[in-house]
């Protein structure tokens, strides 16, 4: 739990906010020992159409193009 909140900080604190005032949180509490995570291909590829494919990579080196 440390090291998800600690990712969870850096990565917001370096990370344009985008509007996700419509998208389902899910809370990580230290007695949770299962999460569902539901992926719908319908969000993931309207989310994957909004990214700007003039931005250089990221530290995993893909950029918006691959």
């Amino acid at each position: 739990m440390e090291k998800a909140s600690a990712f969870c900080e850096y990565f917001s604190s370096i990370f344009t906010k985008a509007d996700v005032s419509h998208e389902q949180r899910v809370n990580l509490t230290a007695d949770t020992t299962e999460v569902d995570i539901e992926f719908h291909e319908e969000e993931i590829l309207k989310m994957l159409e909004k990214l700007n494919v003039s931005k250089s990579p990221g530290p995993d080196g893909l950029d918006p193009r691959n």
